[in-house]
């Protein structure tokens, strides 16, 4: 994956530092003081990592790292229980519901797994970005991943690359957009799209043009 990993970036940040090349027109919010990451931020993060790597089902782990962290803020006082109301609590059980959902249904339909296992390279990217617009990446990784795909690669090059035409494509994006707003910025979904027409076919065409000249 290194290739292909190293071919999206670079092509990601041309594209991104032509797109923004004249700036965006407005000052940044300051940031504030003491905003550099402590020791216990960067122990849970470590830990995180730590347990992805080794643990095959890592999930329940990393939340009780998170929470852990959480807590001991909060104790600390260095944490006020009002910020953690800001978290779009709604917002992440709808993306764990469809997900759950999306799951039980590749169990009963077929169609998903036949078509993943028939496709091209280039078709199995395609879906994938398709998949991750319509019902964002994770519940799409569900659904298109219930049988072993022809091209495993290329739907992870779509489910990783094609989030970045639109926002509704990771769970990140939607946790990034909620940043952005609490430090006063104003994201634009258009602006988002806009440039991820152009970034997202450049970027998947030099991730699956890398693997192949790899394999």
């Amino acid at each position: 994956m290194l290739a292909p990993w190293a071919a999206a970036v670079f092509v990601t940040i041309v594209v991104v530092a032509l797109a923004f090349r004249g700036g965006g027109g407005g000052s940044e919010p300051a940031l504030a003081s003491g905003t550099r990451p402590k020791v216990l931020t960067i122990a849970g993060v470590l830990a995180a990592v730590v347990l992805i790597l080794v643990l095959a089902d890592p999930a329940l782990p990393v939340l009780a790292v998170g929470l852990t962290l959480v807590a001991i803020r909060v104790g600390q006082r260095r944490l006020a229980v009002r910020r953690l109301q800001e978290v779009d609590v709604l917002r992440l059980l709808a993306v764990f519901l469809l997900a759950l959902s999306l799951g039980s249904l590749a169990r009963v339909w077929s169609l998903p797994g036949q078509l993943m296992a028939t496709a091209g390279s280039v078709t199995t990217a395609a879906l994938g970005t398709i998949a991750s617009v319509i019902a964002n990446n994770l519940p799409a990784a569900v659904l298109l991943g219930s049988r072993m795909p022809a091209h495993p690669r290329s739907l992870l090059f779509g489910l990783d690359i094609g989030p970045n035409l639109a926002v509704t494509g990771s769970l990140s994006a939607f946790i990034w957009w909620s940043a952005a707003r609490s430090v006063g910025a104003r994201p634009s979904a258009i602006r988002y799209s806009a440039v991820g027409v152009f970034l997202v076919p450049l970027t998947l065409a030099a991730a699956l043009a890398a693997g192949r000249l790899i394999v």
